[in-house]
């Protein structure tokens, strides 16, 4: 698919999942009551345009290039995700829009539930951090003045002075820490889709290019098995999705085009290059030796994309186990100093009246 330039790329911004949905779901019972899709999308965009809806301007963006004689799935690449563009695309060529439109309308909602489990594992061990901080801040600016005025650094424990020395940094660079975890997020945005070879292959098992290898690879199966529901060869479908895929994904398709030159009957032999787990690859290697192949990735990648889920929380709680690990070390270790620093005081005190 050539890709569309013609983007307004705020509007796209704004253009979310909820909105995606409710599209979908009107343009499915639309063409259903077979209305036309063109014609169906000019009565949205006037009733958008009529509530000052910024959806009016995505559609007409769209009417626009079908005006020019692209397809509906064409006139929307680059507006939505590629899995969901996949899926509308295989129903618009095989079995009809409006299956397609009820694909993407449910892979979207998974799509949804992994997100939010994402932002839900995400967002606890950011608090952890925030809470690791300030604890560290707090020693430095609260608890450890108090002590030097009691006691000169130098007299200090070993720890005492090694976790003042740390904690001071952290309060007096700040902005370096800020700094970093802006670098370590602008680095996992322009890595988890582009970054390929040996290297990447032992992130993958490291959130979050783990979760987002799960994703992907159930994403892959059911735009996979859509297509060739529709009546799509295997061989063509593996080339649209390589066309409309990231550079990541797409060296996993390679392999498996390279597989399918080769020859064999088993096609779950030829897609198992490591984009799914074990089991998944052997549970599509044996419906593929059954001759059912076809309905097998369907059924699997449909479950997969429900288990990714699963699979997805088990992986963030590692990351969430981490951080209250550190926060953990991070008690005991003030908690420690404080006992250190209280019986060097004492000791002090007892020695100077004598």
């Amino acid at each position: 698919m050539k890709k569309n330039n013609n983007i307004n790329k705020f509007l796209k911004f704004r253009f979310g999942l909820k909105q995606r949905i409710n599209i979908y779901e009107r343009l499915k019972s639309y063409t259903e009551e077979e209305f036309p899709v063109y014609d169906s999308l000019i009565k949205f965009k006037a009733r958008y345009d009529k509530k000052k809806d910024f959806r009016g301007k995505i559609i007409e963006y769209w009417l626009e290039s079908m005006k020019h004689g692209l397809s509906f799935s064409k006139s929307v690449e680059g507006w939505i995700p590629d899995a969901e563009l996949n899926l509308i695309s295989a129903g618009e060529e095989g079995s009809g829009i409006e299956k397609g439109l009820g694909e993407a309308i449910s892979f979207a909602r998974s799509a949804q539930k992994i997100k939010s489990t994402i932002i839900t594992g995400v967002t606890y061990p950011v608090v952890l951090l925030a809470v690791v901080l300030g604890f560290v801040a707090m020693f430095s600016v609260k608890l450890a003045p108090t002590y030097l005025g009691m006691l000169p650094l130098e007299e200090w424990p070993e720890l005492g002075q090694n976790f003042y020395a740390f904690s001071s940094f952290i309060v007096s660079y700040w902005y370096m820490v800020l700094i970093t975890l802006g670098v370590a997020a602008f680095f996992i945005s322009k890595t988890i889709g582009n970054w390929t070879g040996s290297v990447r292959q032992i992130f993958d098992y490291v959130p979050p290019w783990s979760v987002y290898k799960v994703y992907q690879g159930s994403a892959f199966l059911i735009s996979l098995a859509s297509m060739m529901q529709s009546g799509t060869p295997l061989n063509d479908a593996l080339k649209r999705i390589k066309n409309t895929s990231s550079p990541w994904l797409q060296e996993y398709v390679n392999d498996m085009m390279t597989n399918l030159k080769r020859g064999g009957k088993n096609f779950g032999q030829h897609l198992n290059v490591g984009l799914m787990d074990d089991e998944t690859a052997g549970d599509i290697i044996d419906y593929s030796e059954l001759g059912k192949f076809e309905s097998a990735i369907y059924t699997i990648g449909n479950d997969n994309l429900e288990n990714s889920v699963i699979k997805i929380e088990s992986r963030m709680m590692i990351v969430r186990n981490l951080m209250i690990v550190i926060v953990g070390i991070t008690v005991g270790v003030i908690y420690y100093t404080t006992i250190e620093l209280n019986t060097k005081v004492a000791d002090s005190a007892s020695s100077s009246t004598k």
